[in-house]
């Protein structure tokens, strides 16, 4: 008579896991995140909430994981010996995963949650963004070796000059993410970092720290009667206390002293409301000083909204639309076309003036190379990498310069 042996329980532990990651992610791609529960990941995986639980804090922690292993496989570093075809390559690869239908949901959907959730945005860091940024930075590293780098930049701020594009792109909804576009983005900031004539490889690059060194604006009274910015007010300060995910219409209308109808008459969404009380604490489009030193002048302007955006009050708001705005359309729409684009207007017509007045290459698109800049900073800020500081713009300008600049 054979020996039947026991059910081994490693195994089916590991079995349920590997259908809990392929449920999340699967359901993830199907329906989009925001829809998504630890529920209806249970019942596709065929276990219990409580198994879940057992082994991840929330529903961004399990399809993390399942990001991972989707993505791992996918993502690879080339050193071939030329630079600009193993950024162009590995940008590429990674921009063509987020906009794919499998992973681009399931991989914006963490960002957004990572807004709200400061252990997930640790772990998203810490498990893949970081690492990434981290083999990009040696790859640049090696060119300093080989002579295609400059020596003594910011290898970490030169990481994130060359991926925020992409980032802005991807999240605040500034344009198409393609090939074509990660190409120059690749020219644009490459150029930057080449070594002067005559410069001699390093042998020992190493990551340099960026150097360190309030934009809130005076509250705007916005049109309507008192019911309107009572409402305005307190979205305002009940999301920048609680942050956005904890926010609800409920609670405004608490606040407020109003009724939830009185709101809906006004707003769709929870997410409408915070724009419109984001934009009365703002002064008009961000117009940019002019000094007849564009670099200057740019320095100047990104230093002053980089503590508009980490501040206690303007930042949290800020994050959440953008996070919220990853899974409804219509507030994406309504974020770049009131708050995002008129400042990068701004930004663009300083940069085509000095254009005009041979400070900057004028074969470049002052769009894209606005989005060089601030994407850079939305990198720090939204993917939680090192400090958000103010003395972090003129690293930017000056890593970006060396390629923008009039040559």
């Amino acid at each position: 008579m054979r020996q039947v042996r026991p059910p081994n329980p490693q195994r089916r532990s590991e079995q349920a896991r590997q259908a809990i990651l392929d449920a999340a992610f699967r359901l993830c791609a199907d329906q989009g995140y925001a829809r998504v529960t630890v529920e209806a990941i249970a019942a596709a995986a065929g276990t219990g909430k409580q198994t879940i639980y057992r082994w991840w804090p929330s529903k961004g922690a399990v399809v993390l994981d399942a990001l991972l292993a989707a993505a791992e496989p996918q993502i690879g570093f080339l050193d071939t010996g030329d630079i600009r075809a193993d950024l162009d390559k590995q940008i590429s690869s990674v921009a063509g995963l987020m906009t794919s239908s499998p992973l681009g949901p399931p991989y914006r959907g963490v960002i957004a949650e990572s807004q709200y959730d400061p252990e997930l945005a640790q772990a998203f860091y810490a498990r893949l963004t970081g690492p990434r940024m981290a083999a990009f930075a040696r790859r640049l590293a090696a060119g300093q070796v080989q002579g295609q780098v400059a020596a003594g930049i910011d290898l970490g701020a030169a990481t994130e000059l060359l991926y925020g594009p992409v980032y802005h792109r991807l999240l605040l909804h500034s344009g198409p993410l393609t090939p074509e576009y990660v190409s120059r983005v690749v020219d644009m900031g490459l150029t930057g970092l080449r070594p002067a004539p005559g410069e001699r490889p390093v042998a020992r690059p190493e990551i340099l720290p960026s150097r360190e060194s309030s934009d809130a604006g005076s509250a705007q009274v916005p049109r309507g009667g008192r019911s309107r910015q009572a409402i305005l007010r307190a979205a305002y300060e009940l999301c920048g206390r609680n942050g956005f995910g904890a926010l609800t219409i409920e609670a405004i209308a608490a606040r407020a002293g109003v009724g939830k109808q009185t709101i809906y008459r006004w707003w769709p969404s929870k997410g409408a409301v915070v724009l419109d009380a984001l934009l009365s604490v703002l002064q008009g489009p961000g117009g940019y000083p002019d000094t007849g030193d564009v670099a200057a002048d740019l320095r100047t302007r990104l230093a002053t909204v980089v503590p508009l955006y980490t501040s206690r009050g303007f930042g949290p708001v800020y994050r959440g639309l953008i996070a919220e705005s990853q899974f409804d359309a219509a507030l994406a729409a309504g974020l770049y076309a009131r708050l995002i684009g008129p400042r990068m207007a701004a930004a663009e017509a300083r940069i085509a003036r000095a254009q005009e007045q041979g400070q900057i290459d004028d074969r470049l698109d002052p769009h894209e190379i606005t989005e060089m800049m601030y994407g850079a900073v939305h990198h720090r800020l939204l993917l939680h990498g090192r400090e958000l500081t103010a003395g972090y713009a003129g690293v930017v300008v000056d890593l970006a310069f060396g390629g923008i600049g009039a040559h």
